[in-house]
């Protein structure tokens, strides 16, 4: 609890209500912010103000902007995991399908709320070193299901597969969201999954491509 507040009810909500309340405006604010004005905007002066929360209280929260982003990076990146998960369940036995499934999930959640595409792809520095390490539990959980698919991956061609397929994914997200490519999440969902299946065809049935001796 905050050293500002004491432990009375107000506008009917106790204190921990409250500080739990704040957190997710500033969570949500700071989403707006990197959305729509650009992550240079994303002051904590900015933020607080449309979250509608005073600037002190952010501190009780988030030891800066960058902690708050990498919470809120990490918040979302799970919640597009357990989507993910959940299609896998009922996707039949084979790598397009699962793949399909998976990014297909994904790709309706951004559909669904396009300041969450717009934040996972800014250029702010904390959200690119998080991308990074979603993009390592990407190749993990790649190596998980081919294994079960009985087309195992060992796991450094599937760091490189994940590094490629995300790339894509980002740049073509970001075109659709942008105006600039004719695709829809349809389109993108299916580009993906191909992608990402032609590149574990080739891995597992030695065809992938070799670095040549110097």
């Amino acid at each position: 609890m905050s050293p500002r507040e004491g432990p009375r009810t107000y506008a009917g909500m106790e204190p921990e209500e409250r500080r739990v309340q704040r957190r997710r405006r500033f969570e949500e604010a700071i989403i707006d912010v990197i959305a729509t004005e650009g992550p240079s905007a994303a002051t904590v002066r900015r933020i607080s103000a449309t979250a509608g929360v005073g600037p002190r209280f952010f501190y009780d929260h988030f030891r800066d902007t960058d902690d708050l982003i990498i919470s809120v990076y990490d918040t979302i990146a799970a919640d597009l995991v357990t989507r993910a998960t959940v299609a896998l369940v009922s996707a039949p036995h084979d790598v397009y399908a699962r793949a399909h499934a998976a990014v297909g999930a994904i790709v309706e959640s951004i559909a669904n709320d396009v300041r969450r595409g717009r934040f996972l792809l800014s250029d702010t520095p904390a959200v690119v070193e998080s991308r990074r390490r979603f993009v390592h539990r990407a190749a993990d959980a790649l190596v998980e299901q081919s294994t079960e698919l009985g087309e195992p991956l060992d796991k450094a061609s599937a760091d490189v597969i994940a590094v490629v397929v995300m790339a894509g994914a980002s740049e073509l997200v970001r075109g659709w969201l942008d105006g600039v490519l004719e695709v829809g999440p349809q389109e993108i969902t299916g580009l993906l999954a191909t992608t990402l299946t032609s590149l574990v065809d080739q891995r597992t049935s030695n065809s992938w491509p070799r670095t040549s001796a110097g």
